[in-house]
C-alpha cells in the first residue's frame, strides 16, 4: 500500500489519461501561447490538488496523466481547467491577436 495516496480515513489511486483536442485540429499550441497554457494547466491543477504525472503540449492537442482525489470527479477537473485556460488567455494582451492570425 505505499503506493497509494492517503486521505484522512482513505487510500486511493485515482489516475486519469486525457487527452484534449483543438477545434478542428489546428496547430494553435506553439510559442508563448504553448508555454502559457502549460502554466495554466499547473496553476490550475495544483489549486485542486490534482498531481499531474505527465503532461505535453502539442501544436493541436494536450496529453495529460493525472492523479485526482476521491472528492473531485475527471468532469470536475476539466471543467474547471478547460473554463480557465480561454479566460486567462484573452485577459493576457497579444495572445489573442496570436490566435485570430492561425491559417486555416
Amino acid at each position: 500500500m505505499d503506493h497509494y495516496k492517503r486521505a484522512s480515513h482513505t487510500f486511493f489511486e485515482n489516475q486519469f489519461y486525457i487527452v484534449w483536442i483543438m477545434k478542428y485540429y489546428k496547430p494553435i499550441l506553439q510559442g508563448e501561447l504553448s508555454l502559457f497554457l502549460r502554466d495554466t494547466i499547473r496553476r490550475t491543477c495544483s489549486e485542486m490538488k490534482v498531481q499531474i504525472l505527465e503532461g505535453v503540449v502539442s501544436k493541436n492537442h494536450v496529453h495529460l496523466f493525472v492523479s485526482v482525489p476521491p472528492h473531485l470527479s475527471i468532469i470536475e477537473v476539466m471543467q474547471k481547467v478547460k473554463g480557465q485556460v480561454p479566460t486567462n488567455v484573452y485577459f493576457r494582451r497579444g495572445l489573442g491577436v496570436q490566435l485570430l492570425d492561425v491559417p486555416n
